[in-house]
This record gives structure tokens, sequence and C-alpha cells, in this order.
């Protein structure tokens, strides 16, 4: 769990989030990576793993 939140953290750098502001196009791409698409991605693969 901790190496999963330090991508996390990484990614969300990388995409120039900040907090408690509006964030950018850029962020919010990244942000909804983050969050949906990487773990959707990650539970297919998980599926076909024995």
């Amino acid at each position: 769990m901790g190496l999963a939140s330090a991508v996390i953290g990484l990614l969300l750098k990388k995409g120039g989030y900040v907090a408690n502001t509006a964030q950018t196009p850029k962020a919010l791409a990244y942000i909804e990576a983050s969050f949906i698409w990487i773990p959707m991605v990650l539970c297919v693969f998980m599926e076909g793993v024995p």
C-alpha cells in the first residue's frame, strides 16, 4: 500500500496537481488515470493471473 501511495503521489506531482486550487486539464487527466484507468487495467491484468 505504501508503494501504491508513492506512485500515486509521483503521478499527481508529474501532472501538476496543486492542492486547494482549480486543477489544470493535465492535472485532471493524471487524477483520472491514477484513480480510474490504472486500477482498472491492473484489475484486468490480475484477473488473468492464476
